[in-house]
Formats: structure tokens, sequence, C-alpha cells
């Protein structure tokens, strides 16, 4: 019993170990949030859009306390482009590898491989 859980578990740890590799190998672009000096997240872009704002449905959470409204902004990666759409300004733009978006409390760095 004891040989049988620690095979599972070492397996599991490897297919979670060439996920990450994985992902690291052949992600196209993504985005590095920072909430504080060290600390940082990174969310992968693929063919489903980021959502940003207070709603059950956002991907990053900004507080409604702070008057964010429920769907604040949509990041979205499609034919080698990083496309922010502002819902608040009505206007989408196009973001370089580099790109910084500063929302307060939290700031979302935009990375490609191009």
């Amino acid at each position: 019993m004891f040989g049988r859980l620690i095979g599972t578990a070492i397996i599991g740890f490897f297919i979670g170990l060439l996920i990450s590799v994985f992902e690291q190998l052949y992600r196209e672009a993504w985005i590095t949030l920072k909430w504080a000096e060290n600390e940082f997240t990174n969310i992968s872009l693929g063919n489903k859009p980021i959502y940003i704002g207070s709603g059950a449905k956002s991907d990053i959470y900004l507080p409604v306390e702070k008057n964010y409204p429920s769907t604040t902004a949509i990041i979205s990666f499609s034919n080698g482009k990083v496309k922010i759409d502002d819902k608040l300004s009505g206007k989408t733009t196009e973001l370089k590898n580099g790109s910084k978006i500063n929302l307060g409390f939290v700031e979302l760095i935009i990375n490609t491989k191009t």
C-alpha cells in the first residue's frame, strides 16, 4: 500500500513537471502580474481571452469597492498579436512586448516571444 502511494505521488509530480515545462517552451505570449516588488504571477495567453474586472467571470479580479465594473477590460491573443479591449474608454489597443498597464495595486506586463 505504501509503495503504491509513493509511486502515484512520483508519477503525479513528473506529470505536473512535464506540463509546466511544455507550457514554458511552447507559449507565445503571457501576462506577468506584478503584485509587489518581488511577487509575480504569470498567466498564459491563448485562445481564451483574459477578463479583467470585478465580475464573477473575471480572470484578474479588481475590487468592486474601488468602482471597477464587472468587465473593465479584455486581453486577447490572436494571429500573433496581443490586444486589450478597454471597456471604460471603448478603445481597442494592440500591445507590444514589454507593454505595461498599471491598475493601481497590480501592474500587468505583456510578454511575447517575438
